[in-house]
């Protein structure tokens, strides 16, 4: 059987008996007999054998097949296959050379290992891949070669694996996007099985690095993106939903690149999740997508939103006022003759004052506000989270269009020279009562007009129905004439708190009891006080009643602590004789004088540094404190507190109002604390209005706190009450 031309043991048995007698014969048919039950034996353990077996003729003749590689070939039985054989190079071989690169090998080595190659199932004729290991069986005398044998093993399954791998693996590295799998296990550990060569093009970080700890990534994420991302991924674990999310991730040190994940997760037996899907560079998408926004939502002349832009915003400022129970509010700004600079300057200088006056304005907001130009010369802001108090709210409002008046009183610098202008802004508040959107506007447009007949330069706060409610400047200019002597004003006071709950002292706020218009804020009559010339006047009034409150407050034990704080306005502050009349007052009083705090609006710091520094020295000779008031949200610095004697800063209330929604504004808010505490000032937060924004204040060293979270401004009787009844059981602790 293993030779070239092989006997059956039928034949080799009948061979024995006609050729031998006697004992001889007995002996050479019980060795025949071993033989043959040898091989039974060594068939039945080949054909349990998972792979193919062979034997074949040095000639290419198979002589032996065990059941795997009958049926590797397609045949139901062995001597089917057997006599089915006749040339293993030409009937087996895809490529008949194989068979010859299968000998070379066989006879160099006397083996052959692994040899893979593409064959015929001998029977169907499909084609298959198989890998094979043989050796030459030689004669154990001469050495000649009797046979080989080998096994066979069909790998076309691993070899389409293969292919496909190579296949993915070609694409991927050609492809612009990364791939990639990530695996979370059930105890929340992240491990990447398989990223492409362009994954780690994109990501910039070795393979082993990624693959081991793929969170290593998280910390090249840009950190106003980071915790998005991971939100996100939990989401995805969860619902088991795609995850398609964009983020900035670092290049370098000085760039970023904008990339995108779009992954589908897949909950694994095990309790494990593993996501496929790929990264890719979106950054020039992203660049051509602003340009396309751009185009369509900003203004070309001045970079603002366009006016579709703002009316979102007032739409959706609306529908969170109610939501929040909040105030917000708007204002609509006019330039003042800017149709005469157009028609004696030209047009183009016309467009240059429009695009200085957008960035003047946008230099004024928060990231939660908004400024857009309207059209032509008109401007609209919306300002947002101004606390649920409306007083307090339209306070705040009010104190921002000062602000925005006070940003125009420097000139512009044109081709052809300086110019100075003026705006007249309306401002209309934003309730919970769910006003419209054309409501909203044509309020703010009301009292815009009525600011220009009032004189221009000045701002009208709308009172909330829509017509007929504001009242004109001249009627308020000669109103104001005599209200001193008739006894209509008032001071209110509101507490101003340290850390631990206690009262230290107040801010005091004057009002106008308007025979009219009823109680009106300095936000609704100093602008016309300013006009015809009472500004003065009732900032000396408001400081002498100070004093004399001061000087009531120190014939007690339980109140001579408290200390009052008073705004005073540029004018008064830049008048000769103030110095003069301030000291005669605290004279008069002989009170302790640092109790007196006086607040100077921030627009003090856009004046000449020497001389506001020179005018301060001159009045703190009286003993008196400095405060810069609403700091935080304008064109002044933490560095000019550096050069001026202020002695106390008070963070704006708009800033104070945002800092749960913005984290740029509690970024900023830090920096002032730092800062501030750094250059031994003392810090006030105003207009605090929740435990949460108390909590970050104090948490971050703040040292004084006043708002609606504690005490409304009141008349000074409950505030004595209120002083009183401190005595008896102080507040332990605000954070608490």
């Amino acid at each position: 059987m293993l030779f070239e031309n092989p006997i059956t043991f039928q034949e080799l048995v009948l061979l024995g008996s006609t050729a031998l007698c006697g004992s001889m014969a007995f002996y050479f048919r019980s060795k025949i007999a071993d033989l043959k039950q040898s091989s039974t034996m060594f068939e039945d353990a080949f054909d349990h054998l998972h792979e193919g077996y062979y034997r074949s003729s040095i000639s290419g003749k198979q002589i032996y097949a065990n059941k795997a590689l009958v049926l590797l070939n397609g045949y139901t039985s062995r001597e089917e296959m057997l006599n089915s054989i006749n040339s293993i190079a030409d009937e087996w071989y895809v490529n008949p050379d194989r068979r010859k690169e299968f000998q070379d090998i066989l006879y160099r080595d006397g083996k052959v290992v692994n040899f893979v190659s593409e064959v015929y199932r001998h029977k169907s004729r499909e084609r298959i891949w198989i890998s094979e290991n043989a050796r030459v069986v030689h004669h154990p005398e001469t050495m000649d070669a009797l046979y080989y044998e080998g096994t066979v093993r069909e790998i076309t399954d691993e070899v389409a694996s293969r292919e496909a791998q190579n296949r993915l693996k070609k694409l991927s590295e050609n492809l612009p996007a990364g791939l990639f799998q990530i695996i979370r296990d059930k105890n929340g550990k992240f491990t990447s099985p398989y990223l492409s060569a362009s994954f780690e093009k994109l990501a910039g970080q070795r393979f082993v690095d990624i693959m081991n700890k793929p969170s290593s990534l998280l910390k090249f994420f840009h950190e106003e993106d980071r915790q998005n991302y991971i939100d996100q991924m939990a989401k995805s674990a969860e619902s088991l939903t795609v995850l398609d999310i964009c983020f900035r991730f670092s290049v370098d040190e000085n760039s970023f690149a904008w990339l995108n994940i779009v992954a589908t997760p897949e909950a694994l037996d095990d309790g494990a999740i593993i996501w496929h899907g790929h990264l890719s560079d979106v950054t020039m998408q992203k660049l051509a997508n602003r340009k396309i926004e751009k185009l369509a939502y900003y203004d070309s002349l001045t970079g603002l939103p366009k006016r579709f832009v703002a009316e979102d915003k007032i739409q959706s400022t609306i529908g969170s006022c109610n939501r929040r129970n909040e105030f917000a509010a708007i204002l609509f700004l006019d330039l003042d003759n800017f149709k005469a600079l157009n028609d004696t300057r030209g047009h183009g200088e016309g467009d240059e004052l429009l695009s200085q006056v957008g960035k003047r304005l946008q230099g004024l907001v928060r990231a939660s506000d908004l400024v857009a130009r309207y059209g032509g010369d008109e401007f609209i802001i919306v300002i947002d989270n101004l606390g649920n108090n409306y007083i307090e709210a339209k306070d705040k409002a009010g104190s921002f269009a000062g602000k925005v008046l006070n940003c125009f009183k420097d000139g512009f610098e044109l081709a052809s020279g300086e110019h100075f202008t003026s705006p007249s802004i309306g401002l209309a508040i934003i309730d919970n009562n769910l006003p419209t959107l054309d409501e909203l506007i044509k309020r703010a447009d009301n009292a815009m007009y009525q600011a220009k007949k009032n004189g221009r330069n000045n701002y009208v706060i709308h009172g909330g129905n829509i017509v007929g409610t504001t009242v004109s400047l001249e009627n308020y200019k000669r109103d104001l004439v005599g209200a001193i002597a008739r006894n209509e004003f008032r001071l209110l006071f509101q507490p101003q708190l340290n850390a631990d709950g206690q009262i230290l002292g107040a801010e005091a706020f004057i009002r106008w009891m308007h025979p009219e218009s009823g109680i009106l804020s300095p936000a609704e009559f100093m602008p016309s006080a300013e006009k015809c010339g009472a500004m003065v006047d009732i900032n000396n009034w408001v400081v002498n009643q100070a004093i004399d409150q001061l000087a009531r407050w120190q014939t007690s034990k339980k109140t001579k602590h408290m200390r009052l704080a008073v705004n005073i306005g540029i004018q008064q502050f830049s008048t000769k004789d103030f110095a003069d009349f301030l000291e005669s007052s605290l004279f008069k009083a002989r009170i302790e004088r640092s109790h007196l705090t006086l607040e100077l609006a921030e627009t003090v710091m856009s004046r000449s540094i020497d001389r506001v520094k020179l005018k301060m020295l001159e009045i703190k000779k009286c003993g008196i404190r400095f405060a810069l008031d609403d700091f935080g949200i304008g064109s002044s610095s933490l560095a000019s507190l550096n050069i001026l004697p202020f002695d106390q800063v008070k963070i704006d209330g708009m800033l104070i109002s945002s800092i749960e929604v913005e984290p740029h504004t509690r970024s900023l808010i830090e920096g002032i604390l730092g800062l501030a505490n750094a250059l031994k000032l003392e810090t006030v937060a105003e207009h605090v209005g929740t435990s949460a924004q108390e909590k970050f204040l104090i948490e971050r060293g703040c040292n004084i706190m006043q708002g609606y979270h504690y005490h409304p401004p009141m008349e000074i009787e409950k505030l004595d009450r209120l002083l009183e009844a401190q005595q008896l059981a102080p507040r332990l602790s605000l954070a608490g």
